[in-house]
């Protein structure tokens, strides 16, 4: 990450691998009609998320669209639920790499869906194991 990439971060972050299993529900409007998928999350703050699709899965999703996120959960049990816009910032989409990411900032986004994205980082960063009592 370069310095001016760096800086233009205003919020803290949490990191998940693949491995991890915390995945967003997304719904993206093709045609007519809304399609949902579900995508490994690998980075959320409360001005975004960042998350990627097997290039055989990935859509034709680019800079400018604009998804909802629906759900995040991991594998234990849903972690949050709200239905908020996301607009496509950028994709990373390189030869070399078996997936395709997609970084992601909210849009228009309700005090109460920054506080719940902003204690579920927070909980993310203490280490503690179980997060559903501070989400509900």
């Amino acid at each position: 990450m370069t310095d001016f990439e760096h800086e233009r971060r205003v919020h803290k972050r949490v990191y998940f691998s693949i491995e991890d299993g915390v995945v967003g529900e997304f719904t993206v409007k093709e045609a007519e009609d809304p399609v949902s998928f579900v995508a490994p999350i690998l980075n959320l703050s409360v001005g975004g998320i960042h998350f990627t699709l097997e290039k055989g899965q990935s859509r034709d999703i680019r800079i400018g669209d604009v998804l909802n996120l629906i759900q995040i959960k991991d594998r234990r049990k849903l972690v949050i639920v709200f239905d908020i816009a996301l607009e496509v910032r950028w994709v990373l989409n390189h030869d070399e790499l078996d997936y395709v990411g997609y970084g992601c900032e909210f849009k228009n986004v309700p005090q109460e869906v920054k506080t719940r994205v902003s204690q579920f980082v927070e909980y993310v960063f203490s280490g503690k194991e179980d997060s559903s009592a501070e989400l509900e």
